[in-house]
């Protein structure tokens, strides 16, 4: 027979795997869940093994995350005499729905063991919380009302039968009666004798939410008119139980109708036969039409009828409304003066007219004004013209001012018509003080000779009265301040209904492109001739260079002194470096004078670097340094280019890196890399060391020829400072871009980028 024991165990068990009553058991320690009963998961809508995933804290609903958190639950828990605390949190469930949920959590250590889990017994109570606060809603909504003597709303309520059990405070201030005083006497006593009849209940219809006018008498005795909103409220059974009503006095607007009214029969009899568009709006926003007169149609190919309503601020073009709105709102306030305004509005068709509207406040007795009076006119084959002959005026300003010619006009007696600021500017005088100038009093004109011509025999003036026009030529224009420059100029007919009117003359000053192009060709001269100085001297200190290098080698294979052979050693040395420096000269000489080219054949990435770095592995043993290359796995083996121009920045940049590093290490690389400006690869090359790095401030005079960053570097390690000058116009010259940095850790690091286009399967250099 089963012990006791074991009757509680599968009780429990039973609870946990099938009672309504959500249960989980949580570790105190990291909130990984122990164990989820089925009720548990269901109430967020999840399976076991999708909420076995969601972290305690992501179900905390936002409101509730800082109360609801673990770590505070575990610390009031401990703190509890019982180890038990109860808590209403809002969390979310499947699909982001926020739950209620009422805790019951415990905290419990196990048995032979410093770990404590969290028992937690759930209970869905949404729907108990929607309700409570619906009723708050509600019972604060109603309360604003009951306090509230003047609220502008009368609020009531009443049988099916129409007697009133309540009535707001409002009913003093709107109706002139106490609330008591209405309460237990039937609505309809209230209404006019007209309106009774067609405001009784219909039970049998669904008139809730129907909104309606009626007349109310007043305790005075008159009656005011009233917007009410009718609610039903109804039993189970459908049975109408009670009636609610709020209303809302508008007397005012009523009035306002019945004078707009009238005023409208008024209007008709004036605009029906206007050919002008007459118009009526309110003063509500957008300013809806209250009447559009029969010109409408023809105007706007709308009927009266179908703009009554409607805004008209809607009809107006987007980019004019602001200033109509300007416009109407300054009448408003009185701060414009009666005039009219002309805007474009949108056509039933969907072009646009312009309009030319004059308009006017309608005021009432108290002076407040009431609506709008418009009177507009089509206007667009006035303003079509008017801006075509704008613009016209503004082109032909805008093309005179903005040009780099002179431009002048004459006419048959050789007065200045016109004259642009440019050409103003090259005589030396205001535009507007030689106009309407006879015989070109401006301007005088020199000979090949520079001798002055008289006024009337000017070539210029000649071909400007006398109809001889010359071909575009040279001559030199004197200023008004005694001062000459050189002019190109071309004189061109005015011809009006086959009449000769004058002319108009184009001229440009051309002494400065004389004065540049003779500098240039001085300097190519002088550039042509420093190269070729450049090229013969490197050559001809070249030659006693090698026969100086060639004795010391065979010097040195004599038999010497240790002394004597370090001698030999040094003269080596710096026979090396003056042959360097002299083939650094060489190659930047002819990369300034443009004469480098190119030699694409193809080539072993790998091997060059291999080649590249053997040449400094001995240097670099001997200053300890470790020397590495990293190679791309994805690059090719055969690529197409220049490898000698790819050896030469190489060698260049690992000798300069072995150089200046003293400890560490050297690492060159090379990696393909997806172009991001529509080529298809960039190759990549870098040369990174752990050396002295780039001081701060003197980047930019890395790539600077016959440059050093410091005295004191060029006094240690030498140089022209040629060399990286050279390896960045090398690059340029291959197509792609060099720079350095110095990286956090220290050292530097050079990168180079050249750009390569996939053909037939074959990486070749990019070429614009």
């Amino acid at each position: 027979m089963p012990s006791r024991w074991q009757d509680d165990a599968w009780m429990l068990e039973h609870l946990f795997g099938h009672g309504l009553l959500g249960i989980a058991v949580l570790s105190a320690e990291d909130g990984s869940w122990v164990r989820l009963s089925p009720a548990f998961c269901r109430l967020f809508g999840y399976t076991e093994e999708e909420l076995a995933r969601i972290r305690w804290s992501d179900l905390l609903a936002e409101e509730d995350r800082e109360r609801g958190e673990l770590s505070r639950l575990v610390r009031d828990l401990r703190m509890d005499p019982d180890n038990s605390c109860r808590s209403t949190l809002r969390m979310v469930g499947a699909d982001r729905v926020t739950i209620w949920l009422s805790l019951a959590i415990t905290i419990r250590p196990l048995p032979d063991s410093d770990e404590e889990w969290l028992l937690i017994q759930a209970q869905d109570v949404t729907a108990e919380k929607r309700r409570q606060l619906e009723r708050r809603r509600r019972d604060l909504f109603l309360g604003l009302f009951m306090d509230s003597g003047g609220s502008p709303y009368l609020i009531s309520t009443s049988s099916a039968e129409g007697v009133l059990d309540f009535v707001s405070p409002s009913a003093k201030g709107l109706l002139g009666y106490l609330p008591e005083e209405m309460i237990g006497r039937n609505r309809e006593e209230f209404y006019h004798p007209d309106d009774r009849a067609n405001r009784r209940l219909h039970p049998d219809r669904d008139e809730s939410g129907i909104t309606s006018l009626r007349r109310v008498r007043h305790r005075d005795g008159h009656y005011t008119w009233l917007e009410t909103t009718t609610l039903l409220l109804r039993e189970e059974s459908g049975r109408v139980e009670r009636v609610m009503a709020i209303g809302r006095d508008i007397s005012d607007r009523i009035a306002m109708e019945e004078q707009l009214r009238a005023n409208e029969r008024n209007y008709r009899l004036l605009s029906e036969q206007a050919q002008d568009f007459i118009s009526r709006h309110s003063l509500a926003e957008g300013a809806p039409f209250l009447y559009a007169s029969p010109a409408s149609l023809p105007l706007l190919g709308y009927r009266p009828e179908e703009l009554i309503g409607v805004p008209a601020s809607s009809f107006a073009h987007p980019e004019d409304l602001p200033r109509i709105l300007g416009f109407f709102k300054n009448q408003l306030v009185g701060a414009g003066s009666p005039g009219s305004i002309m805007y474009r509005y949108r056509h039933k068709d969907g072009h646009y007219i312009w309009l030319e509207t004059s308009s006017r406040l309608v005021c009432g007795e108290d002076g407040k004004a009431q609506e709008i009076n418009s009177i507009a006119r089509d206007v667009t084959a006035t303003k079509c013209y008017m801006e075509e002959i704008e613009q016209l005026s503004y082109d032909y300003t805008l093309i005179l001012n903005a040009v780099s010619e002179g431009i002048f006009g004459v006419d048959l007696e050789g007065k200045i018509t016109f004259l642009n600021p440019t050409g103003a500017a090259m005589f030396g005088i205001r535009a507007d003080g030689v106009i309407s100038q006879p015989n070109l009093a401006f301007m005088h004109q020199a000979g090949a000779d520079s001798s002055p011509y008289g006024t009337a025999d000017s070539p210029l003036y000649r071909a400007i009265v006398h109809g001889e026009y010359p071909k575009r030529q040279e001559v030199i224009l004197w200023k008004m301040d005694g001062s000459s420059f050189i002019a190109e100029y071309q004189a061109t007919p005015i011809i009006d209904n086959g009449k000769r009117k004058g002319a108009v003359v184009a001229f440009r000053d051309v002494t400065s492109e004389r004065e540049i192009f003779r500098a240039k060709e001085s300097a190519e001269r002088a550039d042509r001739a420093k190269s070729e100085f450049i090229a013969i001297m490197s050559h001809e200190i070249r030659t006693p260079m090698n026969g100086i290098i060639g004795m010391n080698s065979l010097l040195a294979e004599t038999e010497l002194t240790e002394e004597q052979r370090s001698y030999t050693q040094i003269i080596e040395q710096s026979a090396a470096a003056l042959l360097r420096i002299l083939n650094d000269i060489l190659d930047f000489s002819k990369l300034e004078a443009g004469k480098m080219t190119l030699n694409c054949e193809p080539y072993d990435p790998r091997a060059l670097l291999e080649t590249v770095v053997e040449l400094f592995q001995g240097r670099a043993r001997e200053k300890r340094l470790d020397l590495q290359i990293a190679v791309d796995d994805v690059l090719p083996q055969a690529l197409y280019g220049d490898e000698s121009k790819l050896r030469q920045v190489l060698t260049n940049l690992v000798s300069n890196a072995v150089k200046f590093t003293e400890k560490g290490g050297v690492r060159v690389g090379i990696s393909l890399w997806d172009s991001p400006n529509g080529l298809d690869y960039l190759l990549e090359f870098s040369v990174r060391d752990t050396g002295i790095g780039i001081p701060e401030g003197k980047k930019e005079l890395l790539f600077q020829s016959f440059s050093q960053l410091h005295p004191a570097i060029n006094r240690k390690y030498g140089g022209t400072g040629l060399g990286l000058s050279i390896c960045k116009q090398l690059v340029q010259l291959m197509g792609g871009d060099i720079d350095a940095h110095s990286p956090e850790e220290g050292g530097t690091e050079f990168r180079f980028r050249l750009p390569y286009r996939l053909i037939e399967g074959e990486l070749l250099p990019y070429r614009d």
